[in-house]
């Protein structure tokens, strides 16, 4: 296999197995067995997290694989924010407050947004204070904003 086939398949292996056990832990909450769902997603961000980590080459091909985990990385966090819903509130709202940061600094407005309105569901449910909930409003209007005009652009 030519170095650049191998330097391709190497980088993507944790992203493929990150979305491996994301998609069985997306199954599983379907079914409604949060255990197995925890157990699929914590190791799915385990994958990404440990090949951010390991970032050693900076190759373009490197970093798309990074680019990828991280993205995985946040659909494990709002997955796994879901299942917390159901069982721990304050680990709920500590994977989406870590979710949404993370979002911004990827500057993927379309997560950004869909974090925004996970909080501010989540805060709804929680009779939250009326300053947080108008301060995520604007910040979804103007998520939905960007979104809207990326997607004429396309």
């Amino acid at each position: 296999m030519p170095a650049i086939e191998t330097m391709l398949v190497d980088n993507c292996r944790p992203a493929m197995q990150a979305a491996h056990h994301l998609l069985m832990g997306l199954e599983s909450l379907f079914n409604k067995e949060y255990h197995k769902t925890k157990v699929h997603v914590l190791e799915a961000l385990k994958l990404c997290s440990s090949s951010s980590n390991n970032a050693g080459s900076p190759s373009k091909i490197a970093s798309q694989g990074h680019f990828v985990c991280a993205q995985l990385k946040l659909l494990s966090l709002c997955i796994t924010g879901e299942v917390y819903d159901t069982t721990d509130n304050e680990h709920c709202e500590k994977m989406l407050t870590t979710a949404y940061p993370m979002a911004q600094k990827l500057k993927s407005e379309t997560f950004s947004l869909i974090l925004a309105r996970l909080q501010r569901s989540w805060l709804l449910k929680r009779n939250a204070d009326p300053e947080r909930l108008a301060e995520l409003d604007s910040k979804i209007a103007e998520h939905e904003s960007k979104c809207q005009k990326m997607s004429m652009h396309v």
